[in-house]
């Protein structure tokens, strides 16, 4: 009777464990970690924007943590990697710093993700893009927080502890409305300037945006034609984004700016199976219940 009860439970034990199969990596908790925002999103995971547990590096040893993510705009699965404006204090600083609840305040506390995490999340290809957006406005070139910017298929190792070598792919760079998305201009700067991560300002195709007078939509309250900027950190720490909404410096305004990361790689997480011995192990209490049925005929 004791070996019916303890072979019952155990069959139980592995239905229950052949229901459930396969392991999810849906950023939910620090057990069910994924790669990165895209891969949680690839796999069907995501529930909007919001707070998600990541492990890019895997069995690599680094423990998995909080990120913010974007899973709406140009399609979704964006990880923020860098909250930064002038003088915030983690200038060319390649740690992590900050915590999950600095992320999307208005300035406050600074926040990055490690240079060691986001060179993890991009992939060993070295090719993503990244979002621009920012927190408050520059008031004195607008009239309120109207743009965002997308940057294409840069291709180089990240580094907050200097400046970036311009990109070895050919990139692209576009202005979009904040409310609707609306394209507002295209063009490619050189890269490969300023203190730390990705700066350029030099025209290589397309018109001046201005400030908004070269753009498709013009979002600014002024406009000058030298204003062309994508900068995360001049040599001073101040970022810029001088293109549809005039010209949003972070320094002596209440504003910050936030830098998203996507890898161009196909990111997915493979459905990891009940390790083999598993199996093996309820294929033999199996075999027990069958024996303890013998038994009582």
């Amino acid at each position: 009777m004791k070996f019916w009860k303890l072979a019952s439970t155990a069959t139980a034990l592995v239905l229950s464990t052949s229901a459930n199969a396969a392991f999810i990596y849906d950023g939910q908790s620090a057990a069910t970690a994924g790669i990165s925002a895209l891969q949680i999103l690839n796999d069907g995971h995501s529930v909007g924007d919001g707070v998600y547990w990541i492990d890019p590096d895997g069995n690599g040893g680094n423990a998995a943590f909080q990120v913010y993510a974007d899973m709406t705009r140009d399609g979704g699965g964006w990880t923020l990697g860098l909250k930064t404006w002038y003088q915030a204090g983690h200038f060319q600083n390649t740690n992590a710093v900050g915590s999950i609840a600095d992320a999307m305040t208005l300035k406050g506390n600074a926040y990055k993700l490690s240079d060691e995490g986001i060179r993890s999340l991009i992939g060993s290809g070295e090719n993503f893009d990244v979002m621009a957006t920012q927190t408050g406005y520059n008031s004195y070139y607008s009239t309120g927080n109207y743009e965002y910017s997308i940057l294409r298929n840069y291709t180089g190792a990240w580094d907050w502890g200097s400046a970036m070598s311009a990109s070895s792919t050919t990139t692209i760079l576009q202005s979009y409305r904040a409310s609707d998305s609306a394209l507002a201009w295209t063009g490619e700067l050189q890269f490969g300037l300023g203190g730390a991560g990705i700066n350029g300002n030099v025209i290589l195709s397309g018109a001046s945006p201005g400030g908004g007078s070269g753009c498709d939509i013009n979002m600014g309250t002024n406009s000058n034609s030298g204003w062309h900027h994508f900068y995360m950190a001049e040599f001073n720490s101040d970022s810029y984004m001088y293109l549809c909404n005039g010209a949003q410096h972070s320094s002596s305004v209440d504003m910050n700016h936030l830098y998203w990361f996507r890898s161009t790689e196909a990111q997915t997480a493979s459905v990891v199976p009940v390790p083999a011995a598993v199996w093996l192990f309820g294929s033999g209490l199996i075999g027990l219940v069958g024996f303890a049925r013998r038994g009582k005929v």
